[in-house]
């Protein structure tokens, strides 16, 4: 912007080869499971994440062995920074 005020914004989409970021590919387990490895706040929110179709069709039914996910799809995100700085004390270069 300036020789003391700088602006800088970067952008960065990564693909990766590899679909465990979300953990969203493999199948649906029993969700009776649950309780012999949660118990608490943990054994609940496991069984209000475990399947949210329920969301999108409230008829929806899954069973443990279902396909969760499409193990196809590869991971991705992608990252946005805004950098301002200003830089104290340097004098202007006369000309």
């Amino acid at each position: 912007m300036n020789s003391n005020l700088h602006l800088r914004a970067e952008l960065v989409y990564r693909v990766l080869d590899t679909d465990y970021l979300d953990d969203v590919s493999t199948n649906y387990i029993d969700v009776n499971l649950y309780p012999s490895y949660f118990t608490g706040a943990k054994l609940n929110n496991a069984f209000l994440l475990n399947d949210r179709q329920y969301e999108l069709d409230p008829t929806h039914i899954t069973s443990p062995g279902d396909q969760r996910g499409n193990p196809g799809n590869k991971d991705a995100f992608f990252t946005f920074n805004i950098k301002v700085s200003y830089i104290f004390g340097r004098e202007k270069i006369k000309r």
